[in-house]
């Protein structure tokens, strides 16, 4: 294995090699993770607007069932600045399971928060981690830059975030200390073929030197805006967005109706680079979601799939 080193120069050019460190344990990756997320380097993933960690709680539950108790909990729930719901598995390279069983294992935690969450319950738990409503609104508007977070933006932002999560729109990252070629080849694949889910893995490198630690990140795949794919760079909806490119008036309103009235329904809207699927169950379709009908402006529903 080839040994791998960071040099540092001091101010006389000299150089000082940094080695390699291991980490205690996972938990010691986890606790990193938790307390300071701003390590999962962001700004690799979305260059144009960096990638800002807000942490709900650690080790987060997911049922099932409807009616289950928690059966998995995922390393880490954050949400980014978009409002967009992020699990993170925090894996050390010298786990068995990081090459293959960690991948499912994250699908299905996905497949089934994307369910089974509600926002009522990830505001709570973000809530709960802060004190209260109050420490909680302080921390979302510190988090948002916006220091007079009025009521309704508060209310705007959960609002999002259950959007995001009913339209399958999330974010998947394997945070491990080095990422085997197995686990980036699967990350990659993944990254390129799923429509709503972005899949990306940070590697979190630390190197040594004189009682002092260096982080080194590195994201595997791509992310939001700036993936690419068969299509290009590709930018995903949302409700104002979609909206904006509708005609003012009986246009957009009937669009915001439709919308809003599948969703009171109980469908999910698939939101897209073209415009939004309207998905629900259905006795006759047992294979999952069944796609209904597809919202678009004129001229951009070529090439809209179903998921």
């Amino acid at each position: 294995m080839t040994r791998e080193r960071i040099w540092r120069l001091d101010e006389d050019g000299d150089p000082t090699p940094l080695e390699v460190a291991r980490y205690d344990d996972e938990a010691a990756l986890q606790r990193l993770i938790a307390n300071h997320p701003e390590v999962l380097a962001g700004e690799q993933m979305t260059p144009q607007e960096p990638r800002r960690w807000l942490l709900i709680r650690r080790e987060m539950g997911i049922a099932d069932s409807s009616a289950a108790a928690d059966r998995w909990s995922v390393d880490h729930l954050l949400i980014d600045q978009d409002a967009v719901p992020t699990l993170v598995e925090a894996k050390l390279e010298d786990n068995p399971d990081i090459r293959r069983k960690v991948v499912g294992q994250l699908l299905e935690y996905a497949a089934h928060a994307t369910r089974y969450w509600t926002i009522e319950d990830i505001r709570g738990r973000f809530e709960a981690e802060h004190g209260g409503e109050e420490q909680a609104r302080a921390h979302l508007a510190e988090f948002l830059d916006e220091p007079e977070l009025a009521d309704g933006s508060y209310e705007a932002f959960w609002a999002r975030v259950g959007t995001n999560l009913r339209a399958d729109n999330v974010r998947l990252l394997f945070a491990v200390d080095r990422i085997p070629d197995e686990l980036a080849h699967v990350v990659a694949f993944l990254n390129r073929n799923m429509e709503h889910v972005d899949v990306l893995a940070v590697e979190l490198r630390q190197f040594r030197t004189q009682g002092a630690r260096t982080l080194v990140p590195r994201v595997f795949g791509g992310s939001g805006p700036t993936r690419t794919g068969r299509g290009g760079p590709r930018h995903t909806h949302t409700l104002e967005t979609l909206l904006a490119e509708f005609p003012e008036g009986a246009v957009r309103d009937a669009a915001r109706e439709l919308l809003a009235r599948s969703e009171r329904a109980g469908a999910r809207l698939g939101w897209g680079a073209a415009g939004v699927s309207i998905r629900g169950t259905s006795p006759a379709w047992p294979k999952g979601l069944l796609t209904v009908a597809w919202l678009a402006p004129e001229g951009k529903m070529t090439g809209m799939t179903t998921r």
